[in-house]
């Protein structure tokens, strides 16, 4: 028995009508799967008939061609061995003879080949795992090699020229399937990475400008002793910057973890909205109230509003709102906040006095990263993230958001929120 040979693909093959129907089934699944991991599935179960496979491994060419990277293991009565990380380099190596001659590669005996090879760690591995055969195949788009399937079997001398034919006739579809799957699928992995590593540096640098924004607020009330007008000036100046630096750390820390999918929501029962939500959101906007001097107006009924829902993503809502109302008010102007119950709803309505907006802006307010651009703002900069953010939190609890403006005069946010009851306070 041969131990290692190198098949061509031959278009002459003849091949069962049973296997053409096989085969025939597969490639139609494959034409219409988007996922990478069911693409790899449908391959998995496709071939179950059409040659013998214990383990079914795909490998990529990356890092501009210099390495082999396993990115999918499948296996069935073995543990594998070998990761779906694994690498290697392509130079110098056998893989790099299948890319050369674009042929399948037959090895029928992996221990005689590991005797022959004994640096091959991919063959230590798969002989460990009491592989014995492997069929791979070249994945091939145009002139374009982009990676390898391998099927290995515990069994010596499994594989032949038919089941070459075979692979490769699923080859010419797969190439273009996988790839374009593949490509999703580290889009994805990508935008959760870029995602974790904005919410790190966020995390890391909300705690120190946090503690810059404390020091300059003790400054300007005298705790370190009497400072002149010009250096309170520059202070306070100094606090203003920085407070939009913790806002915009905050946007960004929490827009990454929606977007890592580390933000989930989580429905807790009869949650008191003054108390545990807006109370809460007005202690965090102090600063940014005392910064603008404007004046809070709170508008509740003498009971508290209890809601079924996430008190922490609640809490993000109302200060986002709160602030956004300080932040594009006139300064020291009155900022309106008028709750109310109607039918079961919780209706929130956020009133400050400042330029507004103008009505076709009004639609896009809540898209990720939009911003207005209106006369009168030119100073007051956002990240574009904290209105997506609100309106997102809001659609988790099934509830609506509304924004309207009289430019030039007055802006007002109207949240609603489902599944609300009051109660009086002195009953609680």
């Amino acid at each position: 028995m041969e131990t290692l040979r190198f098949v061509d693909f031959s278009e002459n093959q003849s091949i069962t009508e049973a296997e053409n129907n096989l085969l025939q089934h597969l490639q139609d699944q494959l034409l219409f799967t988007q996922s990478f991991e069911e693409v790899m599935q449908q391959l998995w179960d496709g071939t179950a008939d059409l040659l013998p496979r214990d383990r079914l491994g795909l490998a990529f060419i990356e890092d501009d061609g210099q390495r082999v990277v396993s990115r999918y293991v499948k296996t069935v009565g073995v543990e594998s061995k070998i990761s779906d990380s694994y690498s290697s380099g392509l130079a110098n190596s056998s893989l790099e003879s299948i890319l050369e001659s674009k042929k399948a590669r037959i090895i029928n005996d992996l221990e005689e080949y590991l005797k022959i090879h004994p640096q091959s760690e991919s063959t230590q591995l798969l002989v460990s795992e009491e592989i014995h055969s492997s069929l791979t195949i070249p994945l091939i788009l145009g002139e374009r090699a982009i990676g390898f399937l391998f099927f290995s079997s515990c069994q010596k001398g499994i594989f032949s020229k038919n089941h070459v034919f075979l692979l490769f006739k699923i080859a010419s579809v797969l190439s273009h399937t996988i790839e374009k799957a593949w490509l999703i699928y580290r889009l994805e992995e990508s935008k959760k990475q870029y995602a974790t590593m904005i919410g790190f540096v966020a995390h890391e640098m909300k705690s120190p400008l946090t503690t810059v924004m404390s020091m300059g607020y003790a400054y300007i009330d005298g705790v370190y002793g009497e400072i002149d007008k010009s250096s309170a000036e520059i202070i306070s100046k100094m606090v203003h910057i920085t407070g939009y630096m913790v806002n915009m750390v905050g946007n960004y820390l929490n827009i990454s973890r929606l977007d890592s999918g580390e933000m989930q929501f989580k429905p807790l029962e009869d949650i008191p909205f003054r108390s545990k939500i807006l109370d809460f959101a007005l202690e965090v906007v102090q600063a940014r109230i005392q910064e603008f001097g404007s004046q809070v107006n709170i508008k509740f009924p003498a009971k508290e509003a209890f809601l079924e829902c996430d008190p922490d993503l609640l809490q993000i809502v109302m200060i986002n709102l709160i602030d956004n109302a300080v932040k594009y008010g006139f300064h020291k102007s009155e900022i309106e906040i008028d709750i109310q119950l109607i039918q079961s709803r919780l209706i929130i309505r956020i009133k400050n006095q400042g330029v507004g907006f103008l009505p076709e802006q009004a639609k896009s307010l809540f898209k990720k990263f939009s911003r207005l651009r209106q006369k009168g703002l030119e100073d007051r900069r956002g990240t574009g993230l904290g209105l997506y953010l609100t309106w997102w939190i809001i659609q988790k609890h099934g509830g609506i958001i509304k924004a309207e403006s009289e430019p030039g005069s007055w802006a007002e946010f109207t949240v609603e929120l489902p599944k609300a009851s009051f109660t009086a306070i002195n009953a609680i």
